[in-house]
């Protein structure tokens, strides 16, 4: 059976879905695990300094899921996925948060595993 895949578009749609608030926010591009069609990290950034972490994969049955991962107030700057991987029996994301202040500056915040049944 060949992977599923999930495409871009269809990732930013169904957190536009699930977004119960009202005001302006915008996309980063979805990260994709190196290699697979299935399984990216997305952030969406809300005017209000708010910055919100999405894991979005499609299964076998090629219907989407998503888990939100966590909501970061960000005033002086934004989060950024580094880097998504997939191991046997986890996926790692890697965020950082970038300061306006300081330019390139990058500050390692969270790494998550999450432990689910991803193929």
């Amino acid at each position: 059976m060949a992977m599923p895949v999930l495409t871009r578009e269809e990732a930013k749609e169904i957190i536009e879905r699930m977004s119960q608030k009202k005001g302006f926010f915008q996309f980063d591009t979805p990260i994709f695990v190196k290699g697979r069609t299935d399984i990216c990290a997305l952030i969406r950034h809300e005017e209000n300094g708010t910055d919100s972490l999405f894991l979005i994969w499609k299964d076998w049955e090629k219907q989407l899921r998503v888990l939100r991962i966590g909501s970061y107030q960000t005033k002086k700057g934004f989060l950024e996925i580094k880097e998504i991987i997939k191991t046997r029996t986890q996926v790692v994301i890697e965020v950082y948060h970038k300061n306006h202040r300081f330019g390139s500056f990058w500050i390692p915040l969270r790494i998550l595993n999450l432990r689910d049944s991803f193929n």
